[in-house]
């Protein structure tokens, strides 16, 4: 195969089928292959990856070439077949694996690129154009561009014949056997090949060429009067020189997207009056293509020629647009807020002259009318609207001809005084400060300006400084012109058919607010791992914007795949901001908004007004497309919505009842504000724009540069939370090579957060030498305490000896009536030490133990019976009442009438680790109960790691400060194993407390005092509920520790318990299912988590794919390791749907 092994390590059976020909065979005896990606590890099967070779065929290396053969032969990650063998070598051939074992060979990977993200084969590409019929032959190279350092492929071809080619025609001819990735961007004519000596081709001998230089060389002139009209304004667009710019130029590649293909489709019905469709455009992507398809609307008489221009209508009152409307109604209800204010700020250059300044300013304020507008509503109509909560109808704008505008000069130290609330009903809207010569202050309400707006008066007024300002008529349009224009609009067909986007769009799907948490439980960083059984409580926070730079190489991948793939940038970040919000809120349908910048039309560019809208949108994440289609599914959206400039939110919220919405999706390419000269009033080309939402203050720096700030996520959501869904919008990027997988298969989890929710947070694990049973563990705490106490019952006490002894003496019966291993015994008593002798002797029988609360309903203790078909049942004499049911049917034992003197001999243990040890039916309030089976492994881990998790309660243990433990629970709940088993298996005593004593408190407290408790298990619920009685609240003074299992634990009730005692409190979790517990928490302070999980058990909390969520967010818990059971019994369906098989080991 390769000089560097022993020639060949394959073999293959030519005989197979065409398919298995390709590939080059198994590997040979003693040899070993592997074929890895970038990071070393094996592909699956049938992924491509480089190919490696180990085994007895590898020589030692390159003869004095060090370094080549420390890079080629290097030390193999896995363990060697043979002694001696310890390298692999990289051989640079790619290849993958087929199913039954063969290697198939794909080539050279030093003849592969990557362009656009996509492996390219260069030969493919040189053989398929060497198919049309004028080339002689081709060569394919890849190239870095000189400016934007992204790659491109470049052609040089050997026509026949030495005749002259189309490139149109051989692009259109590539593309009809290549996708459009492997389709070269530049052609060049050679006369010959260069070749070496040994004939192979000598690529640095072709000719080197500049991008620019090749844009001339390929440069086909306009010549339609069409073709010359599109390259003008796609020229004004992109800012382009003429001859960067011809009839086969196309212009997606130019870098049209959502945003500016409106721009160019009103200039196309501005100057040609025609009204293209954007689906035309992107479907016509050459100068050539779209000219023909105009031309030939033009010939059919079939096209749209409204051609609707902004008149001047010279009125001083003018209607609210729907954006000033939304502003209007929220402001009137807090008049009192500087919600709506946008401060700015900018540094002045050391040698203006002040009173030029303030010239230009005064000019550019008359020269703006809508600067000079107030806002008023009559009396009568805000009252009733107050009343009705309706839209208000009756507000209007008037333009205030003597509003003059005062400039405030003060100190730096009075610049907290100058951002204050507006009145709307007085004119101006507009304040200016001066403050020490050196900065210039705007504060300017939102109703009449937007981001834009700023840039462009902050423009105006270093124009109008140095004198290179436009010319201005009171002929042109203004902002109010622009109302009375949209006002007249809104009475058409054109506001009827965009209604009904919105319409069809939230009648087709139900929708939430998508509720993410509003910050990270992150007290420390030592329980930065501790789980949270419900999400937070939604406060409202400050609005801001949150930036961070996307790295160089990401930038130039995500420039290929918008041209690669004809996307908008916009479209591939509201998609992976949707796909990212989904998977945090748990939501298919994701009910967002997009801002609007709404200035497609010429008229609009250099207005300053109020453009920008907000637009509802659900979109729905399909689980079963690829992120591709997602993508541009988005894509059509997004265009029918910048095509909008009718609809606002305020109104779409009025007549479709929308629910109230908490994100927005802001995406803004750059920083409007650009001053063409080259001479500036301010330092650095910039300024600062100051939120100050609640009357705080947060600032926004803009910046040139692509960053996350250019999606502006305006939430109310801690910085922590968004710094976690910014990681993940990066992971999703990160994959934009594999947008063509289905959407849920795309990662949104970076790969250190997911290694340590995996693996990190679930890495306590302990190696038993040698695991007991239940049974046994107690015989060894017996030999050892015989005389303690084990139970207290009443005036009744057991010591450690007399209860294994007791325990012997039933496990003995039990074998004479043939209990056999793992057969389910039910036990049906009271709460008392005949429960507990009961449960010790099915063990040390080999059996199951089933407990049996006897108050249950007779049919619900008869169904369970029915579900273990058990040999024998185990009661005491006080169940009397359902005996008459059971007797007949089963094999009934009362353990109060045995004889717990005869046979006390040790019985042999016959069981082993995986065996049932007990089972426990759910309540069955969600249906019929169910029986989880649970193993002596399962108790053991328990019993051993449970009290090592928490080091206050070991040392108390350790320390004997913890003795009696209160006996509480019905038998029939896991939380008794804390009480009995647990104690039991510690040399502790239980103390044990019978049902009609529990029901009493005042009694029970008195119990409590009297036998010294100083620990106690129950639920919150239960604990709550004792803590009502006086007495109780005296004697757990005494209590050392308080352990809560079953419920939610409410901080509250913590606090209540410490006004009383200093006891320990711990926090547990855990379902039947999983042996008690899996995780608990000793809770210090008011950060109620349920702890990290305890030895050997691991805790997921996965999404609706089994996919790990992000630290922060909810999902469901999911439960592996030790204390997981074997199911339930006779429900295989159910035990199939509820115990599945780990995603991760």
């Amino acid at each position: 195969m390769c000089s560097a092994n022993c020639i060949d390590l394959n073999n293959i059976d030519l005989n197979a089928d065409k398919e298995i020909i390709k590939s080059i065979g198994k590997t040979l005896c003693n040899y070993e292959v592997y074929i890895l990606d970038k990071f070393m590890k094996p592909v699956p099967i049938g992924v491509e990856g480089e190919i490696y070779i180990g085994g007895a065929g590898v020589g030692k290396g390159y003869l004095n070439n060090i370094e080549l053969t420390n890079k080629k032969f290097i030390e193999s990650p896995f363990k060697p077949l043979l002694k001696h063998s310890n390298k692999i070598y990289s051989t640079g051939d790619l290849g993958k694996w087929t199913e039954d074992g063969q290697i198939i060979y794909i080539g050279r990977s030093d003849f592969q690129v990557k362009i656009n993200g996509q492996r390219i084969e260069l030969s493919e590409i040189e053989n398929t154009i060497t198919l049309y019929p004028l080339i002689d032959h081709a060569i394919v190279i890849n190239k870095k561009h000189e400016k934007t350092n992204s790659d491109y492929l470049i052609c040089y071809y050997k026509s026949k014949m030495n005749e002259s080619i189309s490139e149109l025609d051989l692009k259109r001819f590539i593309l009809k056997k290549l996708p459009k990735f492997m389709c070269p961007n530049y052609f060049m004519k050679i006369e010959k090949i260069p070749l070496f000596s040994s004939g192979k081709i000598n690529t640095k001998e072709l000719p080197i060429i500049k991008i620019s230089e090749m844009n001339v060389i390929n440069y086909v002139p306009p010549e339609t009067k069409t073709e010359k009209e599109i390259c003008s304004i796609l020229q004004y667009l992109f800012k382009i020189n003429e001859n960067e710019i011809g009839k086969t130029t196309d212009f997606i590649e130019l870098g049209i997207n959502s945003l500016n293909s409106i721009k160019f489709s009103y200039m196309i019905e501005r100057r040609m009056n025609i009204k293209l469709e954007i689906k035309d455009i992107l479907s016509h992507s050459t100068i050539q293509e779209i000219s023909n398809y105009i031309d030939e609307i033009i010939k059919s008489n079939t096209h749209n020629s409204k051609n609707e221009t902004i008149k001047k209508c010279g009125k001083e009152q003018f209607p609210l647009t729907s954006q000033q409307l939304g502003i209007y109604i929220d402001f009137i209800q807090n008049k009192n807020t500087t919600t709506y204010n946008i401060p700015v700020s900018m540094t002045l250059k050391d040698d203006i002259n002040i009173k030029r300044l303030e010239y230009s300013i005064q000019k550019m304020f008359n020269r703006n009318k809508i600067l000079k507008s107030k806002y008023l509503m009559n009396d009568t109509e805000m009252n009733n609207n107050k009343k009705n909560n309706k839209i208000y109808n009756n507000i209007y704008g008037i333009i205030d001809e003597n509003a003059q505008l005062n400039i405030e000069h003060f100190s730096s130290d009075k610049i907290n005084s100058f951002v204050r609330p507006f009145n709307l009903e007085v004119a101006p809207l507009f304040r200016v400060a001066i403050v020490d010569n050196s900065v210039l202050l705007l504060d300017i309400h939102h109703i009449i300006v937007d981001g834009t707006s700023i840039s462009i008066l902050i423009r105006q007024i270093n124009e109008i400084y140095y004198g290179v300002e436009k010319t201005f008529t009171n002929e042109e349009v203004q902002y109010s012109d622009y109302a009375w224009f949209i006002n007249e609009k809104k009475e058409s067909k054109e506001y009827d058919e965009q209604f009904k986007f919105y319409k069809e769009m939230f009648s087709t799907m139900e929708y939430e607010t998508p509720e993410i948490p509003m910050k990270t439980f992150k007290n420390n960083e030592n329980n930065e791992n501790e789980i949270i059984l419900n999400s937070m409580n939604n406060k409202k926070g400050k609005i801001g914007t949150y930036q961070k730079n996307i790295k160089k190489e990401l930038n130039e991948r995500i420039n290929n795949y918008l041209k690669e793939n004809r996307i908008s940038i916009t479209s591939l970040f509201f998609s992976i901001y949707i796909y990212v919000l989904s998977k945090y809120s748990k939501q298919n349908n994701i009910y967002t908004s997009v801002i609007n910048n709404n200035r497609n039309r010429l008229q609009c560019e250099e207005m300053i007004g109020m453009f920008v809208t907000t637009h509802p949108l659900l979109i729905n994440i399909p689980s079963n497309d690829s992120f591709n289609k997602f993508i541009n599914e988005n894509m059509k959206t997004l265009l029918k919505v910048y095509e909008d400039e009718l609809e606002s939110f305020a109104g779409l919220t009025e007549k479709l009842n929308l629910k109230k919405l908490n994100n927005c999706f802001i995406y803004q390419p750059e920083n409007t504000f650009k001053s063409k000269n080259e001479n500036n009033i301010f330092k650095n080309n910039e300024y600062n724009i100051f939120y100050s939402p609640n009357d705080g203050e947060s600032k926004v720096n803009n910046e040139q540069s692509l960053t996350f700030s250019k999606f502006d996520l305006f939430n109310i959501y801690d910085i922590d939370i968004i710094d976690k869904f910014v990681q993940s919008f990066e992971k999703v990027i990160d994959q934009i090579e594999n947008f063509g997988n289905i959407i849920n298969d795309i990662e949104y989890i970076p790969d250190n957060e997911k290694n340590r929710i995996i693996y990190e947070f679930n890495c306590d694990k302990y190696e038993y030498e040698n695991v007991k049973c239940y049974h046994t563990e107690f015989e060894k705490v017996a030999k050892e305490k015989p005389k303690e106490i084990a139970i207290i019952y009443n005036d009744i006490k057991i010591n450690y000896m007399k209860l294994d002894e007791m325990s012997n003496s039933l496990g003995h019966l039990l074998l004479m009536k043939n209990v056999e291993r793992n057969d389910i015994i039910p036990i049906i008593t009271d709460r008392s030490p005949s429960f507990i002798v009961s449960t010790l002797a099915i063990s040390k029988a080999g059996g199951a133990f089933l407990p049996i609360d006897k108050n249950l309903p007779d049919d619900r203790i008869l169904y369970i019976l029915s579900e273990v078909s058990p040999k024998l049942i185990l009661c005491t004499c006080n169940i009397s009442e359902i005996d008459i049911k059971i007797r007949g049917k089963y094999n009934v034992y009362d353990v109060n009438q045995h004889d717990y003197n005869k046979n006390i001999n040790q019985l042999n243990n016959i069981n082993e680790i995986q065996d049932t040890c007990y089972v426990l039916f759910t309540s069955g309030t969600t249906g019929k109960p169910k029986g989880t089976i649970l193993t002596h492994y399962n108790l053991y881990n328990y019993i051993k790691r449970y009290p090592m998790e928490c080091n206050s309660l070991y040392s108390l243990m350790k320390t004997n400060s913890i003795r009696n433990v209160l006996g509480i629970t019905n038998f029939s709940f896991d939380i008794y194993h804390n009480e009995i088993t647990y104690s039991l298996c510690h040399g502790l005593t239980i103390v044990l407390v019978s049902q009609e004593l529990s029901e009493n408190i005042q009694e029970l407290s008195q119990y409590i005092m009297k036998n010294s408790i100083d620990f106690i298990n129950t639920t919150p619920t239960r604990f709550e509920l004792f803590m009502e009685n006086e007495l109780f609240r005296k004697v757990i003074s005494n209590v050392r520790a308080i352990i809560f299992i079953g419920e939610k634990l409410p901080y509250s009730l913590c606090k209540e318990i410490h006004k009383y005692s200093n006891s320990n409190i711990y926090n547990g979790y855990g379902p039947t299912e999983c042996t008690v517990v899996c995780s608990y928490k000793h809770i210090t302070d008011n950060n109620v988590t349920i702890g990290k999980p305890i030895s050997n058990n691991f805790i997921y909390i996965l999404d609706n794919k089994l996919k790990p969520v992000p630290i922060g967010v909810e999902g469901e818990i999911y439960i592996g390791g030790a204390g997981v059971g074997q199911g339930y019994i006779n429900r295989k369906e159910l035990t199939t749907e509820k115990f599945i098989k780990s995603p991760f080991y």
